[in-house]
């Protein structure tokens, strides 16, 4: 257990860089961590990083990491990477500000190409104003079995959820508000496609989209996702552009 620490990596007076590695706290594999009230802040690269340390080798992914009521804010790159994990789990806290360097995420569920995240479970999080989307899930081998709960988002300059190749995706009971998306979607299903079930259930607009903009949807869905879809609970107030853009097949 690592509780009640503050890592400040003082971005403001140093120079940010994709390729640093100069993250405030890396995971290179590892199992049963939990992270209990860490701030990661001003990150050169990403507040928060996991991998492995033998890509290919599955025992070597970080497995059953938990980060509990963490906070990470005003990162170069992103708040959190994950780009292998099993069973990661993110409860509470906040993930604000990413600012310098694509994709400026909250979190960033990405693969490297070796192997992607597996059982992820994100709840009861705030995705608040950073300049590209509050949560990314995608990649080369993206997700499988991924739940997005209890989540708020508000302020984020692309997407609130930006999401393709995963296999299981629940989004249950999000609040999202104030996004002006460039992108097609404030909830963005991409072009590289869901191949499994995906369950969206009661969540809140509010706020999204200015004027009227009909290349422009809450929810957007490429025609590449193959999957069942159920959509159920959706609630949209004061917003622009088209409710639900549905196109796959």
């Amino acid at each position: 257990i690592i509780e009640d620490l503050i890592l400040d990596c003082n971005l403001p007076t140093r120079t940010g860089s994709n390729t640093s590695g100069e993250h405030c706290l890396k995971i290179r594999s590892g199992s049963d961590l939990l992270f209990n009230n860490v701030t990661a802040k001003n990150a050169l690269l990403d507040g928060f990083y996991l991998d492995t340390l033998t890509p290919g080798t599955a025992s070597s992914i970080p497995t059953d990491i938990t980060f509990k009521d963490c906070t990470a804010d005003a990162c170069y790159r992103n708040g959190l990477s994950a780009i292998q994990s099993l069973r990661l789990k993110v409860s509470g806290g906040s993930y604000k500000n990413s600012s310098g360097n694509l994709p400026e995420a909250g979190i960033d569920l990405e693969d490297d190409g070796t192997a992607g995240n597996t059982d992820t479970i994100i709840e009861n999080c705030s995705f608040l104003d950073n300049d590209g989307t509050g949560i990314q899930a995608s990649g080369i081998f993206g997700c499988d079995n991924v739940t997005i709960q209890n989540c708020y988002f508000k302020g984020n300059g692309e997407e609130a959820l930006a999401i393709g190749s995963c296999r299981g995706v629940n989004l249950f009971n999000l609040n999202i508000g104030e996004h002006t998306t460039s992108s097609r979607g404030v909830i963005d299903f991409l072009s590289t496609g869901i191949t499994d079930n995906v369950a969206i259930k009661n969540v809140t607009f509010r706020d999204c989209i200015a004027g009227e903009d009909t290349s422009k949807a809450c929810i957007y869905m490429h025609s590449n996702n193959t999957g069942h879809v159920d959509i159920d609970g959706i609630s949209i107030y004061d917003s622009g552009g088209t409710g639900l853009d549905i196109q796959c097949p």
